[in-house]
């Protein structure tokens, strides 16, 4: 298993030739790396995630109903891994109290970036924004 490395800043291509999106996590300056999205990659994440905030979303009204804490630690796998070099294979995120941690994983890389839930929604925007009209997502 490879080292975690944490993500610093994220930004999101759309790369006209390979009809792909080119995902760029800085870590440090100048190291960075990129992992290309494909287009049913992308709508799966989006899907998935969009349905996972929808229950997020009813999960915190029925835990602030509740008197009792529940156990607000739980890890979601927003998409299988498809074992392609190059490609950016798995993408999880983990809920920790109210703090989200997003992993992005190639054959070889480990990528961990800790967000609030106004940061994911954020970045999730940044990856759309590109290809939104070029491939029919919404957010």
């Amino acid at each position: 298993m490879s080292d975690v490395i944490i993500a610093k800043k994220f930004s999101a291509v759309y790369n006209e030739y390979e009809d792909r999106l080119r995902l760029i996590i800085n870590v440090t300056c100048p190291t960075r790396y990129d992992f290309w999205i494909t287009r049913k990659f992308l709508i799966e994440i989006v899907d998935n995630l969009q349905n996972y905030l929808i229950n997020f979303k009813e999960k915190i009204k029925k835990d602030s109903q509740n008197t009792q804490s529940s156990n607000k630690n739980e890890e979601i796998k927003l998409y299988p891994p498809q074992n392609t070099p190059s490609l950016l294979e798995s993408v999880n995120i983990q809920r920790q109290n109210d703090l989200f941690i997003l992993t992005l994983k190639d054959k070889k890389t480990t990528i961990e970036a800790t967000l609030k839930l106004n940061e994911l929604k954020d970045l999730l925007e940044m990856l759309i924004r590109p290809v939104k009209m070029r491939w029919g997502i919404g957010f």
